[in-house]
């Protein structure tokens, strides 16, 4: 987990490259399609919904993010469908798969081998072959970049060369701050981690800003840190959660509260945050606050990401785990395979 965490960066500026020098068909080219579908499950979805809402307000098309065995009935040939699945294998993406062919949509398969890939060569499908062995959750930069280059050749969207830059400077900045030779005192991550050990995490994002990162951190401490966490977000909590902070009181004190904040959270979220803040501090409960960094929202994206990778590996160590097995998920796979 260590080695992909500092080598994170370079992962970006690989899948950068492996975007640019995929083969696309010509009719992929400039196609007015009236909507994308991003299919992927898991780790391997993250990089989807980072997809849908980094261009939430740039693309001129819908953007859905399907995790489901089946799709949605608007899907046909105008539609782009983007298969992310990095193993190939994940039942899920691969009957979605199926189902997109027989919709006859077109298709790009982002994946490193598996079922999907047979099936690409097989059905003629645009496959584009990521690196082997990582672990789905680590590969985000493979699927993330190659995926919003693929989108910009398309001509979907503008070409993001000097965002994916700056965002991948910003990565090595923030990673440098993270790793285990810097103490406690200068290393957030360290320090995120030590409040957050034996308390139940609540993790709070805001729509549009911050949504994805706190999705992340929720399935990263899941896998990592093997630390039960839930996730909700703002403004949506004010209208429900919020009350929910009253009982069980006397666990409340076990419970932490993360917010993730963004300077470009409308000035509405920002109050929103700063009185749910009080309110939930109010019951005793820990309350944190992760701040994002750089200049662009891909940037201030991904220093959330990553920060929240290293706040799971640390606290994966406090809690004496390895934080790369994932037995559980095997176990599952394995009991749905016998059927």
């Amino acid at each position: 987990m260590g080695c992909f965490l500092t080598g994170f960066a370079d992962q970006c500026l690989e899948a950068e490259q492996i975007g640019l020098e995929a083969k696309l068909p010509r009719r992929y080219i400039n196609k007015e399609f009236k909507n994308v579908v991003l299919c992927g499950m898991g780790g391997s979805a993250i990089s989807a919904d980072l997809i849908r809402e980094y261009l939430k307000y740039e693309i001129k098309l819908p953007v859905i993010v399907n995790k489901d065995y089946r799709l949605a009935d608007f899907v046909g040939r105008d539609t782009l469908l983007i298969v992310l699945s990095y193993s190939g294998n994940t039942e899920e993406t691969v009957s979605a798969f199926r189902a997109a062919l027989k919709k006859k949509a077109a298709i790009v398969v982002f994946s490193s081998g598996g079922k999907l890939k047979r099936l690409s060569l097989k059905s003629r499908v645009p496959f584009i072959k990521i690196p082997a062995g990582y672990a789905p959750r680590c590969a985000l930069g493979y699927l993330f970049f190659s995926c919003l280059v693929i989108l910009s050749r398309c001509g979907m969207i503008k070409s993001k060369k000097k965002e994916i830059k700056k965002t991948v400077r910003l990565i090595r900045n923030v990673g440098c701050l993270m790793t285990p030779h810097v103490s406690v005192k200068d290393n957030e991550a360290k320090r995120i981690a030590e409040e957050l050990y034996g308390r139940f995490v609540v993790i709070y994002g805001s729509t549009s800003t911050t949504e994805v990162p706190a999705l992340r951190l929720r399935s990263q401490l899941a896998e990592n840190s093997k630390s039960l966490s839930s996730v909700h977000l703002l403004p949506e909590m004010n209208h429900n959660e919020i009350v929910g902070w009253q009982h069980p009181g006397r666990l409340l004190k076990n419970f932490a509260a993360v917010f993730l904040t963004d300077e470009y959270d409308l000035k509405e979220m920002q109050k929103r945050i700063k009185i749910s803040w009080r309110i939930i501090e109010k019951t005793g409960a820990k309350v944190i606050g992760i701040r994002s960094a750089g200049d662009s929202l891909l940037s201030r994206m991904f220093s959330l990401i990553c920060i929240s990778d290293w706040i799971s590996y640390y606290l994966a160590v406090l809690n004496g785990v390895n934080p790369m097995p994932v037995k559980m998920i095997e176990y599952l796979k394995k009991e749905i395979s016998r059927r």
